[in-house]
């Protein structure tokens, strides 16, 4: 049960305006005080609060009140409202002034200002045009207030108030009390959870207009988030139906409103109306034109002998190429627009060095790229070449957020190599086929057997489909691969046929069974934190990454990374962001692209530094110190754990993967596959057989619904 606190604000001991964290001394009854901490909103001396938390002992400053809840209320003695007005807070009142307003109003002053404001120019010193900023402050001032009760009443998320401020302005109070539903695509972090919650809150309930439509929006924005670019109408009015409990046939009444107002396009597919967010409707169009007009330009590259060429890049490397790598690397020369496609120990990278060796003996300038900074760096070592990931090579403009290198200014390449393709996203793809100059070759490298791309789309697997993109499959293993059974266990799993499981000590592959979900969460700790060190040598923090299915259950990333870090790293600075826990030496990842420090979604770092009453924390990310503070920390996740689908582009030295039947309706065969590949000299599956079995048989791996071979079906590519 919470406890309660009320008393007097005497004074700020720190105030942050874009987190709204506060530090203040608050004075309660009897004389005594107590120091206040939390996320308070224009906290200012003088009001009375009263607050709901916690009493916690901090080592530095001692005991204090970590604020919950707050309700405040307006001073109601002169001193008090004076001290209030002069705090700064109000743009144009210093003490002098507030002395002067309260000395001719006295108890009066706030009802002065909010219904006679006319009467201030009455105030020495205070004239018309000081009059209206006073009263322009205050009502800004006023508004912040009731839109930090209005989202404490809805049950937001801490700390979201200052950054409505910081995205809408003084405004934010009257645009949140009009259409809530408008946050989602305004202001990050805010779903439509929380909005339908402030919506509730401003009396917009049932089947209002806006509540309907932003249902409807909901519905496509999920079927977006789990990687389709369309959705049925049907489907859609279902889902948006469901979620807010009327009738469907309330909702399809507001679908042609979203389309004649833009939020969402109308098309067909396979006889089927469907909508589409207009932003990823138009990134399949240009990217089908992009690629289109790749496939169709004239060649920058020469026309070679091919037995010559072959022979003297094997030369070159002192390798010998198979012949269906032989083939993927005259195609990469003789085709603008080419897709490798193979599994582990395919020779996708053998192919990549001999295509950039003779490129580069031809004189054509090479450029290599990946989705992920990782897999960029994974690139450039197999090809001893420079490589970055698309969104460098594409010249990320952060302050714009737009890509400087594009149709207009093409990238300065005539082959372009982008490997680990399934990561592509649409829109991500859309921009590097639009930045390729005419004549120039792009070349997409990827494992289509792999999960797709996080972000919406299915673009290496739509591409395969088509008939006109040129598409090199590479089936055999080679000999060197054959002897890791990382890779034929990978292999077989593809095949739909399980792995050996009988591991020796000296294997690279093994699974350990365990059907009870907390057993199973301790052995993996265990598992971590000492007999793989113990048994191989690895580092449990920087060599060892646990791969889970799911969030939730205790077999989940969320248990598993409190487990990991209670082992792990059971001490140090705390720093609280929302609910969420780090400690300082936690390994984290970061979840977003963050152009400004040149760190993406996906990209490991670990916690050296925390100034928790900031809410600022240095993470080290390769070898690089990167400052966070406030609302970018809401970009980190702990990473002892993550999910499998956070896990694509990267490879770790070990990799243990956990599944249980408590993951049931996610285990499939692509998603085994991929945690399974991530592995570079050991991988270990823990868990149920039942779970194992269930992964591996599942070949009902989901086909997103997409726009995209409409759209290529559409061009004409001779």
């Amino acid at each position: 049960m919470a406890d309660e606190l009320s008393g007097q604000v005497r004074k700020i001991l720190f105030a942050n305006e874009e987190t709204g964290f506060c530090i203040a001394v608050l004075a309660l009854a009897n004389s005594r005080e107590a120091t206040i901490v939390g996320e308070m909103v224009q906290l200012a001396p003088g009001e009375t609060i009263r607050a709901e938390g916690r009493w916690e002992m901090d080592a530095r400053h001692g005991r204090q009140f970590r604020v919950a809840s707050y309700e405040p209320t307006l001073p109601d003695e002169e001193a008090a409202i004076a001290q209030y007005l002069g705090s700064g807070l109000i743009k144009g009142i210093g003490p002098s002034v507030a002395g002067a307003i309260v000395e001719k109003f006295g108890v009066k002053t706030f009802d002065v200002i909010d219904r006679q404001p006319e009467r201030l120019r009455r105030v020495p010193g205070v004239g018309k045009a000081k009059a209206a900023a006073i009263v322009e402050a205050w009502r800004g001032v006023r508004q912040v207030r009731e839109l930090g009760l209005l989202l404490q009443k809805a049950g937001a998320p801490r700390g979201l108030a200052p950054r409505l401020l910081q995205k809408l302005g003084d405004s934010a109070f009257e645009m949140v009390r009009a259409d809530p539903y408008r946050l989602i695509a305004t202001v990050r972090g805010v779903g439509f959870l929380t909005a339908d919650r402030i919506a509730a809150a401003s009396d917009i309930v049932g089947d209002n207009p806006l509540r309907l439509r932003a249902g409807v929006v909901h519905a496509l924005t999920e079927a977006v988030d789990d990687g389709n670019t369309a959705v049925t109408i049907r489907d859609a009015v279902a889902e948006g139906a469901r979620l807010l409990g009327v009738d469907p046939e309330k909702v399809d009444a507001q679908v042609e409103q979203l389309i004649a107002e833009g939020r969402v396009r109308r098309d067909d597919l396979d006889g089927e109306p469907v909508l589409s967010l207009p932003t990823l409707a138009a990134a399949e169009k240009r990217l089908a034109q992009s690629l289109a007009a790749i496939a169709r330009a004239r060649s920058r590259f020469r026309t070679v002998k091919e037995d010559k060429a072959i022979a003297w890049v094997e030369d070159r490397l002192r390798i010998e190429l198979a012949d269906e790598q032989r083939l993927a690397v005259l195609a990469a020369i003789r085709r603008p627009l080419l897709v490798i496609t193979g599994g582990p120990g395919a020779g996708k990278t053998t192919i990549v060095q001999a295509i950039c060796e003779l490129a580069a003996a031809m004189d054509r300038k090479i450029a290599l790229c990946a989705p992920t900074g990782r897999a960029a760096k994974r690139l450039a070592e197999a090809a001893n070449r420079p490589a970055k990931t698309v969104h460098r090579l594409l010249e990320i403009n952060p302050g714009q957020q737009r890509f400087e290198r594009n149709g207009q200014q093409p990238l300065e390449a005539d082959l372009i190599v982008c490997d680990e393709a399934s990561m592509l996203d649409t829109e991500l793809a859309m921009h590097l086929a639009d930045a390729v100059p005419l004549g120039a070759h792009l070349v997409l490298v990827g494992d289509a057997d792999q999960l797709p791309s996080v972000g919406p789309g299915n673009v290496l697997a739509d591409l395969i489909d088509c008939p006109w993109v040129a598409t090199q499959r590479l089936d055999k293993i080679f000999r060197q691969a054959a002897h890791s059974r990382i890779i034929v266990g990978a292999h077989r799993i593809r095949e739909g046929r399980l792995p050996d499981l009988v591991g020796g000590k000296d294997s690279d592959f093994f699974f350990l069974g365990e059907d009870d979900p907390e057993k199973l969460r301790d052995l993996v700790v265990d598992l971590v934190a000492r007999r793989l060190p113990a048994a191989y040598g690895f580092d449990p923090v920087q060599d060892i990454m646990v791969l889970s299915p799911m969030h939730r259950g205790e077999a989940g990333v969320a248990s598993l990374n409190d487990a990991l870090r209670a082992r792990l790293n059971p001490e140090g600075v705390e720093l609280f962001v929302g609910e969420r826990l780090f400690r300082v030496g936690d390994k984290v990842m970061q979840t977003a692209n963050n152009y400004d420090y040149d760190i993406y979604n996906g990209d490991l770092g670990r916690i050296v530094a925390a100034t928790p009453s900031e809410r600022k924390a240095v993470v080290e990310f390769d070898g690089r110190l990167i400052r966070l503070q406030g609302s970018e920390l809401e970009d980190l996740a702990p990473a002892y754990a993550v999910s499998i689908h956070k896990s694509q582009g990267s490879e770790y030295p070990c990799v243990v993967t956990v599944l249980h039947t408590q993951h049931y309706i996610m285990l499939a065969r692509n998603l085994l596959y991929t945690a399974v590949t991530r592995g570079k000299r050991l991988a270990v599956i823990c868990g149920s057989r039942r779970a194992l079995e269930r992964a591996v048989a599942n070949d009902a791996a989901q086909r997103r619904q997409t726009l995209l071979p409409k759209r290529l079906g559409e061009q004409h590519v001779g």
